[in-house]
């Protein structure tokens, strides 16, 4: 595949288109217990084979931008191995309308394997979004768009099942904390056309081969992509964050491996960098364990999370600053659950950001997800005593659903 700027492609298809409070989650409880959800396994505890960020689809110019109301097939079974449970992508595309793009792995009449919605804000033209998607034995992604768009699609990695007690590919979940923020004094201002290299050392064990860290463009001055690599290693043809100017703040989860506990974060354009993290994953260099491997569920289960006067039973709206927690119940017949993988959907009426977190004190100034009007997107959440924390800093309706866990031991 030849080599192309992507940020020039992805704006000459846009241009086609028409268009605080003191922390009392120690003291909350749920004061409606959720109807306990089924939990269906669509396949056994696997652990995570983390690749280099890899383009493997794209229709980028505009004579292969994808029609509006049409369909996508794309082939993993050259990328992915047999026996493959779930797939790690990074989906982005340019488009003005604010439909959301269904992304749905090995359809059959009996519907997805594994499903996921990647959500756009009205009037912003670009997005990405990470999604961990369940696989079947067709090995197949199907893409489905109500409008014209340009897409790229990436892959990050895939789960295999490793048996009982693995060492590398473990999820290890993490309170979220800031990593990285050129805003600050020393560091650095906004980054144009180079790369600003991230460390976890001391904040992840030292035996960590992969980190899930949320990854923001903020004051966006210009049409921007950024990508994250291991340190040392050259910047791939890929992409895990799409920003079409002028926009405030996008953000994504991303995955990439580390080399001596650092990655880069590379930014073709001109943007603020702010990163957060999410978590780390074992390596070779680790000791077995059962806990820490990914379960894909058959559905996405919807998730209550309650506070008492602060989100509304009906309208699901969550007051800002008021702390909600969400029940997560144990699995009938497996092993418990350490950490959740979200499909997390916000509206708003002005900026703001949702911080998801399983235990202690409100994590100010961190970021899952930033929410304007509309946004959707994938997070992951630790689970402690059997449930999570939400907050917002702004009024916003959310909507939680799991598509998959993590054990816990």
């Amino acid at each position: 595949m030849p080599k192309r700027s992507l940020v020039p492609a992805l704006a000459v298809a846009a241009s086609l288109l028409v268009a605080g409070s003191a922390d009392r989650s120690a003291a909350l409880t749920p004061t409606q217990a959720p109807m306990p959800p089924v939990w269906s396994a669509t396949a056994a505890p696997a652990v995570l084979v983390a690749l280099p960020a890899t383009r493997i689809y794209e229709a980028l110019v505009p004579a292969s931008a994808i029609p509006a109301a049409s369909t996508v097939v794309v082939s993993l079974a050259d990328r992915v191995p047999v026996g493959a449970t779930a797939v790690v992508l990074n989906v982005s595309r340019a488009t003005a309308a604010s439909m959301p793009m269904g992304l749905c792995t090995d359809p059959a009449a009996g519907g997805c394997t594994g499903s996921a919605s990647s959500g756009t804000t009205p009037g912003d033209p670009g997005t990405s979004m990470l999604a961990t998607l369940a696989l079947g034995s067709e090995r197949t992604l199907k893409l489905s768009l109500l409008y014209t768009s340009a897409v790229a699609v990436d892959l990050l990695g895939y789960y295999v099942d490793a048996g009982a007690t693995p060492t590398a590919g473990r999820f290890r979940p993490a309170e979220p904390q800031r990593l990285f923020d050129t805003r600050v004094a020393g560091g650095g201002g906004p980054v144009e056309d180079a790369s600003v290299t991230v460390s976890v050392a001391g904040l992840v064990p030292p035996d960590t081969g992969a980190v899930l860290a949320v990854v923001q463009l903020v004051e966006v001055e210009r049409d921007s992509v950024a990508v994250a690599h291991p340190t040392g290693t050259p910047v791939p043809y890929a992409t895990n964050l799409l920003a079409i100017a002028p926009m405030r703040t996008i953000g994504n989860l991303v995955l990439v491996p580390v080399s001596d506990g650092r990655f880069d974060v590379h930014v073709s354009g001109r943007a603020q960098v702010v990163v957060d993290l999410v978590g780390s994953y074992t390596s070779d260099a680790s000791a077995p364990g059962s806990d820490g491997r990914y379960v894909p569920l058959r559905e996405n289960v919807p998730l209550d999370a309650v506070a008492p006067g602060g989100v509304d039973p009906l309208t699901r709206m969550f007051r800002r600053g008021v702390v909600a927690r969400a029940a997560v119940p144990t699995p009938v017949g497996g092993p418990p659950v350490g950490a959740l993988v979200l499909q997390l959907s916000a509206w708003t009426l002005e900026p703001g950001y949702v911080t998801l977190w399983g235990s202690g004190p409100v994590p100010w100034a961190t970021s899952l997800i930033n929410a304007l009007e509309r946004h959707a997107t994938e997070t992951v959440v630790p689970v402690r005593n059997g449930a999570f924390s939400v907050i917002a800093s702004v009024d916003a309706q959310l909507s939680l659903h799991a598509s998959g866990y993590f054990t816990g031991s």
